[in-house]
């Protein structure tokens, strides 16, 4: 695999490690210990698919990656979505959820574009993840202060 594209690659797996470790951050009541106990999963089932990111040298192995961490956000948005947030924490717990799906998505997308060989894509995709870490980590923190 080019340099160029293992860079890209290692910068994919970067990302969702902090996005593992932002969304982890929760604690306390009922509701917050359950968004917890699912935020540790999700944070071990993440690092686990950004370490085979990082250490991908092929095609299959990034895809591989990129499957596992797209099965660990459709695991912990159906837990999140199973919980009863408290009122005040609805809306962040519905943004956290869309941001996810949305970063998936695009991680996804990084992924079809290498085996494509599609360069192009994968540089403006690029900006794409990075942004949507920080949207991640943002919705992470809103949910964290409203839920308790």
């Amino acid at each position: 695999m080019p340099t160029e594209r293992r860079h890209k690659l290692k910068l994919a797996a970067s990302v969702l490690c902090a996005l593992a470790l932002a969304v982890a951050g929760c604690g306390g009541n009922s509701y917050k210990s359950k968004v917890e106990d699912a935020a540790k999963q999700f944070k071990k089932t993440s690092v686990d698919a950004g370490t085979k990111l990082r250490n991908a040298r092929t095609k299959q192995a990034f895809a591989a990656g990129v499957n596992e961490f797209q099965g660990a956000v459709k695991t912990f948005n159906g837990k999140l979505q199973s919980l009863s947030p408290p009122s005040s924490a609805k809306a962040a717990q519905a943004r956290l959820i869309s941001v996810l799906n949305t970063f998936s998505a695009d991680v996804g997308a990084v992924r079809d574009a290498l085996n494509k060989g599609d360069v192009a894509q994968i540089r403006a995709l690029q900006g794409r993840v990075v942004s949507d870490v920080a949207g991640v980590q943002s919705a992470a923190k809103e949910l964290q202060s409203k839920a308790g």
